[in-house]
């Protein structure tokens, strides 16, 4: 009897932690691609800002795939403010910022705008995809 009461505590147990480990949130990811040919780019530098654009940011590196994993926010956040530290920004330059709402992020994905070409990029639920170009020796020339 006792031998079939502690089976049954491990086995609730065993599914119990089985159920939490679905219910769990998946990460946030920021990808970044190139905009004119839809290629990853590896090892980019990326400032990273919850909810303002005010303090100092978080910088995120992407792997060899492109994809940095987002840190959870100290406090609880809506929006996120990105911003490529090497290459340049294929979107609108614009004041304010661009945010991205994390629960949009998550649910659907986002896919940033890109006007340095027409990669064909399918978003995927919990991502961000960012597109930027390499610089070029004349960017910055007339500034």
């Amino acid at each position: 009897m006792l031998r079939m009461l502690r089976a049954a505590v491990v086995s609730l147990c065993f599914f119990t932690v089985i159920l939490m480990a679905q219910d769990a949130p998946k990460p946030l990811v920021l990808r970044v691609m190139d905009g004119r040919n839809g290629s990853v780019v590896a090892h980019e530098d990326v400032n990273l800002w919850y909810d303002e654009m005010d303090g100092r940011p978080i910088v995120l590196r992407t792997d060899d795939n492109g994809v940095a994993v987002l840190p959870p926010p100290l406090s609880p956040a809506v929006r996120i403010f990105v911003a490529p530290l090497e290459s340049i920004d294929c979107r609108k330059p614009i004041t304010p910022p661009q945010a991205y709402s994390l629960k949009t992020m998550g649910e659907t994905g986002i896919s940033a705008e890109n006007r340095c070409g027409a990669p064909l990029v399918r978003r995927q639920s919990g991502e961000l995809v960012l597109f930027v170009r390499g610089r070029r020796w004349y960017d910055g020339v007339n500034k």
